[in-house]
């Protein structure tokens, strides 16, 4: 009897821990108005890093994003970001630099190392005139490499 309490309390404790954070590191693709790969990193503070490299009808851009990602609810697998960032690149056949706002929810697969997320991402570019893109709209799939 002791011995099933302990695997019990070692499975419950284990499923809290694994559920506390579903991943670290992910890389995968975005498709939609911007289209290219895109790299997360989430620390255990909810704090997401993400790199993406990503062609769309402006040209080429590389773009840096800090989110806030969070759960309102009891779905450990479904989850909310919000943040922004800074972009630089090519917009209309010049150098460009702005800054990018960005906001999605994301689901998390438990079977395989896989997330699927929708991501709204507008764009201001502010050096080398102004311009911006408010439809930015794309679905990402990672793989999750821990």
């Amino acid at each position: 009897m002791q011995k099933r309490l302990l695997l019990i309390l070692v499975a419950v404790l284990f499923t809290v821990v694994l559920q506390a954070q579903a991943y670290k590191n992910a890389a995968g693709i975005r498709a939609g108005y911007s289209s290219g790969l895109s790299y997360r990193y989430l620390n255990d503070d909810h704090q997401v890093w993400e790199g993406q490299a990503l062609f769309n009808p402006e040209g080429f851009q590389f773009t840096a994003l800090f989110n806030y990602q969070f759960t309102p609810h009891d779905k450990k697998r479904v989850y909310y970001y919000a943040g922004a960032g800074l972009l630089g690149g090519n917009w209309d056949g010049e150098a460009c630099a702005g800054v990018a706002v960005s906001m999605g929810a994301e689901y998390v697969f438990r079977e395989v190392p896989l997330t699927i997320g929708l991501e709204w991402k507008p764009m201001v570019k502010l050096y080398n005139g102004f311009d911006y893109v408010i439809p930015d709209v794309g679905l990402t799939v990672r793989f999750v490499i821990n």
